[in-house]
Order: C-alpha cells, then sequence, then structure tokens
C-alpha cells in the first residue's frame, strides 16, 4: 500500500533499534511512513544475547574475495519454475510436518529485476532518503513450510530480495515483518510491486539478501493468525531459514536480523522473545523496531476500554482502534474456535457484513466500513463477549 495512505496507523515517535555485542545496525528516523499502531511505550528495549553483528553494514566477511561465491549471493539452489499465482497454493501431499521441515521452500517463482535506476525510481517514490543503491536486486517469490499457533502444520508465503552484488560474505540474513495491511487475500504484501520499498528495498539494494514474509494465512490456505505472538513469530523465524536454504552454503553465516514496523515491530519483538525456545535459523543478534503494535497487556492499544465502552461513538476512538480490534477479534475467532466461528465476536446482526468486509477490503477501506456500519463501540461486538 502507499505509505502515504497508511493513515489509520497512529503518528507515534520511533521506536528503538537495539543490537549488541561489539556491533549495532541503526537506522534514521526519517521514514517516510506515518508511524505505527503505537506500543505501549514509544520506546522498546531489545536485550538480545552477547554476540557481534559485526557491524554488518560495513565490515566485510571472510569470503568477500571469492567470485564464485559472489555469484551465488544472487542464484537460488532450489528450483523457481512455479507460476507467479502458483506460489498462493500450497502443494499437496507434503511430507508429514516436523521440526527439521520448518523453512522448506515449496514454492518458488521468479518475480522481476531491478537495476539500480529503477531502484531509485522506488526510492524517490517510497520517500527513502539517506540511502544509496550499490547494486540491482533479484526478486523473487517463494512459499515455506512453519508451523501455526497451535502446533499445526502451516505455510507462509515471502517476498524474497537478492542483491546482484553483495556487500560483502557471508552475509547475515535480513527478515522484515511488513506492517498491518488487513486479511483479505488481495492484502499479501508480496503480490505488490510497491509493497516495503521502504523498510526491505533500501537493504537488499545496500548488499544484504532479505526475505519478507507474508505471515501464514495472508494470501494462502487460512486466515493470518493477527497479533498473535506465536503463529506471527514462526513465520518470521522460519523465514530466516527458508533464506539460508535458498542459496548455497557459504552465502550467510549465522547471524540473523529481524526488521519490523506497527504489526511487523509487534512481529519482530515476538520473534526475539520466542528465538530461543523455538530456534531461529541462526543467531538473532539485533532487531529494528518502529512503533511496535504489540499486546504486552490486556489493555493495549485499548482493546478492553473498547469493550467496556460500547455507547461511546466508534470515531471518538480514532480510526486505528476499533480497525485493530476487529480484525484480531476475527483471526483469533478463526484460528482458535474454528473457520465456521470467525464472526463469533460480531453481533448477530451484522456479523457476516463486518465477516465479508474483512475478507475483501484491505485495511484502509475496512476502516471506513466500520465507520458506516458501527456508529458505536457495541455495534462491532456481540453483547455476550
Amino acid at each position: 500500500m502507499n505509505p502515504g495512505h497508511r493513515i489509520l496507523l497512529l503518528a507515534v515517535p520511533l521506536a528503538v533499534v537495539v543490537a549488541c555485542g561489539a556491533g549495532s545496525v541503526s537506522t534514521s528516523a526519517g521514514s517516510s511512513r506515518d508511524g505505527g499502531a503505537m506500543a505501549d511505550s514509544a520506546t522498546v528495549q531489545v536485550p538480545v544475547e552477547a554476540g557481534t553483528l559485526a557491524d554488518a553494514a560495513n565490515e566485510s566477511g571472510p569470503d568477500a574475495g571469492s567470485d564464485a561465491a559472489l555469484a551465488a549471493a544472487d542464484t537460488p539452489v532450489v528450483p523457481c519454475t512455479d507460476t507467479l499465482a502458483g506460489v498462493y497454493a500450497t502443494p499437496a501431499g507434503l511430507p508429514t510436518m516436523d521440526m527439521s521441515a520448518r523453512g522448506t521452500i515449496v514454492r518458488c517463482a521468479r518475480d522481476t529485476s531491478l537495476a539500480m535506476s529503477d531502484v531509485a525510481t522506488a526510492f524517490a517514490s517510497a520517500g527513502v532518503a539517506g540511502v544509496t543503491a550499490t547494486t540491482g536486486v533479484d526478486i523473487y517469490r517463494i512459499e515455506y513450510r512453519t508451523y501455526r499457533d497451535d502446533g499445526v502444520a502451516g505455510a507462509s508465503t515471502a517476498r524474497v530480495y537478492l542483491p546482484r552484488t553483495p556487500r560483502s560474505l557471508p552475509l547475515p540474513i535480513i527478515a522484515v515483518a511488513h506492517p498491518t495491511e488487513g486479511l483479505a487475500p488481495g492484502c499479501v504484501p508480496s503480490a505488490s510491486a510497491t509493497s516495503l520499498e521502504d523498510e526491505a528495498l533500501p537493504w537488499a539494494a545496500s548488499g544484504f539478501a532479505v526475505i519478507a514474509s507474508d505471515y501464514a494465512g495472508l494470501g494462502n490456505e487460512g486466515v493470518q493468525g493477527y497479533l498473535d505472538n506465536h503463529d506471527q513469530a514462526h513465520s518470521m523465524l522460519d523465514s530466516a531459514r527458508a533464506l539460508r536454504a535458498m542459496l548455497a552454503p557459504g552465502v550467510f553465516d549465522d547471524r540473523v536480523l529481524l526488521v519490523g514496523y506497527s504489526q511487523g515491530g509487534g512481529a519482530v519483538l515476538a520473534s526475539q522473545g520466542l528465538a530461543k525456545s523455538y530456534g531461529a535459523g541462526g543467531n538473532v543478534v539485533g532487531v529494528v523496531v518502529f512503533a511496535a503494535e504489540y499486546f504486552a497487556r490486556m489493555n493495549s492499544l485499548q482493546f478492553v476500554t473498547t469493550l467496556q465502552s460500547p455507547t461511546n461513538l466508534t470515531i471518538t476512538s480514532g480510526v486505528t482502534v476499533p480497525v485493530v480490534a476487529a480484525t484480531r477479534d476475527y483471526a483469533f475467532s478463526y484460528n482458535v474456535l474454528g473457520a465456521d466461528a470467525g464472526g463469533a465476536t460480531f453481533p448477530e446482526g451484522g456479523a457476516t457484513g463486518i465477516e465479508g468486509a474483512l475478507m475483501s477490503l484491505c485495511e484502509v477501506p475496512f476502516g471506513g466500513y466500520i465507520q458506516g456500519v458501527a456508529p458505536l463501540l457495541g455495534d462491532l461486538f456481540d453483547d455476550g463477549f
């Protein structure tokens, strides 16, 4: 979606970037976006275990002089013969899922190639400043295996950005988490030519390989676990495994850097917290988080306040709060109570309409829909709920 149209996200200060060990990664606060659904604190401190990012933006790896290794950084070692549309259809008859299958790529398609001039045009359109492209970028779409929150096998799609000229080898894994886009299949970020031009493309155009997960259930089978910490974290952590499996051994070392904005910021914090217990496909040595949408308590993003104020005008809560509440409730009901119960928290008379809107409209138009059909906050929820 056009960053300038991201009106449903609250404008808040930059939520923090934290890395550790001998090196760190930083980014400018001059993002072109309007901010994200805010965390409970404008600043999030994220500890990571002792290690080093080795100043990934500047330091050369031990294999930097290897022409063979350099060539491998933009050459997948998995077949990429699927159609772009086919990436979103999980193959039937996959082997039984187990922990060793996490990140296994089951679909791969070549998307497009961006010359440095194309990257410069994209940066100008997205308002990216302070970054000069050093390489063209080849883009792929993949689908890889992961676990959903309930431990059931799932799959996530993703966009992969491979630099034609890597900065140095071995590279760290850069895994990017996207902000709220909606639940509808048409909202899937990997299918948008302009998605994440200000969040993922700058890394790739600077010589780093990047993977940007759509999260399981967005664009493919099921419904994404919106703001479900475990569900989103599994997709993120397994995306690192998928990117590692996509390229030849030796292209990557064990470093993993997680980057996220708004919903993606919450997904990154959840991933950092679960990295040890679930495994990260490497060593998470740093995270970059902007305006994290992270439920640290029951009333985060005024969730409880919303439920306890049924006679308040919906518009008085702003545009973000009711959208987040309705989206979160539907995703939870669908994934936990069952596909037939997705609208369980919505009022009986309006459940079908709200559910239909959620699964056909992306974030901004859905926000407009809510203001029209639910003038009071109580119009969004079943009384019993």
